[in-house]
């Protein structure tokens, strides 16, 4: 809904705002500034989002990012990750200024989709390999 919103009602001064937000963030990524990679790419996200102009959508959104900030340190540790994320954010700038919400809203899902994705083997990845012995339940008696 974000995105469908988004095409109808941004502006192409706003458009200007995006597409510098993406530019500090390609800088960001060449210089290897890891805080300034993750800021960047959350304030494109929000600004994205801030399109809609629906307070409660606005709302929801950024208290679900906040709530899946600590993954963006986790996904920016990787260059294949990086790039990925900037194409995305140029294809979702294309869709916006083509007024395609289909597209752009298939470009939210499976950015969204893919994030979740890698969250979760993050998640397999650091999980201890016997739960029992780190409870004290898994070792001979």
């Amino acid at each position: 809904l974000a995105g469908r919103l988004a095409c109808t009602r941004t502006t192409a001064e706003a458009m200007k705002t995006l597409v510098a937000g993406n530019q500090e963030l390609k800088k960001a990524i060449a210089l290897d500034d890891f805080p300034k990679m993750v800021e960047k790419d959350q304030q494109f996200h929000l600004t994205l989002n801030r399109f809609s102009k629906n307070p409660f959508l606005i709302k929801v959104i950024e208290d679900l990012r906040l709530k899946s900030y600590p993954f963006s340190y986790y996904y920016w540790r990787s260059n294949q990750y990086l790039r990925s994320s900037l194409a995305e954010h140029n294809q979702m700038i294309l869709a916006l200024r083509n007024r395609d919400f289909r597209f752009l809203d298939k470009l939210i899902e499976t950015q969204l989709n893919n994030s979740k994705n890698r969250y979760l083997k993050y998640l397999a990845q650091s999980e201890p390999k016997n739960s029992f012995s780190t409870l004290g339940g898994g070792g001979k008696q």
